[in-house]
């Protein structure tokens, strides 16, 4: 890494010459004959520019530049979106190259602002893309899903307030600013969402026994029946138990069982799911098989309940999914001019040694050439 990074800037300016002045790359060579002459034909001047920059970029490898500064993104879509801008530099247009520099410099400006404001750590845009493609499909999302839509609100609505807080502190912060302001003062935010998902949704993403009244009564008859089994597995495994016989009380697949730990036959009535030499019989007591067959019945109806509740909540995700997805979109975007306004101390000295504005400025020069 200090290998590639020390010759970088050698290199850059070395190409400054092939990109101002255009040399042939051929050598000396055999006129070029009728035929060839159709299939290629002339470049315009514009043609020769984008190449003679293509050409530098290439030698100076600027991927792997690329790729080292998509790496400090905050998202995965950030990470993507830098991706694409930093790989798209020859094909700014001068405005694209001014707009680009006028979101760098607010961007800065709100890292000055300190607060962590633009610390998209807590965001999972992932989950948030998946839910937003989930309720676009009809299909319920899921509870984390769920979770990570809030958290893309309520981080929109912290990073507004501390904006608002920004401006009125200091209010010639907001010309120089305007560009991000006006792009996060604009998103709309659903505060009902928020507290719909509070109200039904657990912190690890499971749906809270209070969601309905079906969850609860459901979720309450699974624990009777998984206690009444437990305590008769313990009893039997009890009463069959001697020195020579080991027994274990297990859950297969959601139905309760007993294991036999030895080579030695259990003297349990039951089903005999398995046996093994070395490994024991697996037993499910014939005591416990009508117990089982209700638990299974109990959990099909909580798992029902619980549907039934997503199914809600993706039907008022449904109706945001507008607003959830310009919030994610600006995120993104955020993300991506958030990273190139920040200083690169990454870098070894006397390495890159770019300043804050020297990516957007490269950028910039390198349109207006495009455009002379």
């Amino acid at each position: 890494m200090a290998t590639f990074c020390s010759s970088l800037d050698y290199r850059m300016v070395c190409n400054l010459f092939a990109i101002g002045f255009y040399k042939p790359y051929a050598g000396i060579s055999k006129p070029p004959t009728a035929v060839s002459q159709l299939q290629a034909p002339a470049l315009n001047s514009r043609d020769l520019k984008s190449a003679a920059i293509s050409d530098s970029l290439r030698l100076l490898e600027w991927h792997k530049v690329v790729d080292l500064v998509s790496s400090f993104s905050g998202t995965h879509l950030g990470r993507e979106a830098t991706k694409a801008q930093l790989s798209s530099t020859i094909e700014l247009t001068y405005e694209e190259s001014k707009i680009r520099l006028e979101e760098t410099s607010a961007a800065m400006e709100l890292i000055k602002c300190g607060s962590g404001m633009l610390n998209f750590s807590g965001i999972d845009d992932i989950l948030v893309k998946s839910a937003i493609n989930q309720a676009c499909k009809g299909f319920p999302v899921t509870g984390l899903e769920a979770i990570a839509i809030v958290s893309l609100i309520e981080f929109t609505e912290n990073l507004q307030a501390t904006v608002e807080a920004a401006v009125k502190e200091k209010p010639g912060w907001l010309n120089r600013c305007m560009p991000l302001y006006e792009m996060v003062m604009n998103a709309s935010v659903c505060h009902s969402l928020v507290k719909m998902v509070e109200q039904v949704i657990n912190e690890d993403g499971s749906v809270k026994d209070s969601a309905s009244y079906e969850l609860r009564q459901g979720r309450e008859r699974v624990r009777i029946l998984e206690r009444k089994l437990y305590q008769l597995m313990e009893k039997l495994a009890r009463n069959d138990k001697n020195d020579s016989l080991s027994l274990e009380v297990c859950n297969i697949n959601g139905r309760w069982c007993i294991k036999s730990m030895s080579n030695q036959p259990a003297k349990i009535d039951g089903l005999l799911l398995s046996s093994g030499l070395g490994a024991g019989d697996l037993i499910e007591p014939i005591a416990a098989l009508p117990l089982n067959d209700e638990l299974q019945h109990a959990r099909a109806l909580v798992a029902e309940a619980e549907k039934d509740v997503l199914s809600q909540l993706t039907n008022k995700i449904t109706i945001e999914l507008g607003s959830l997805q310009s919030l994610l979109d600006m995120i993104t975007q955020l993300d991506a001019v958030d990273l190139l306004g920040k200083k690169w101390d990454i870098f070894p000295k006397n390495a890159l040694s770019f300043s804050p504005m020297k990516l957007p400025f490269f950028f910039f020069t390198q349109s207006m050439y495009n455009h002379c």
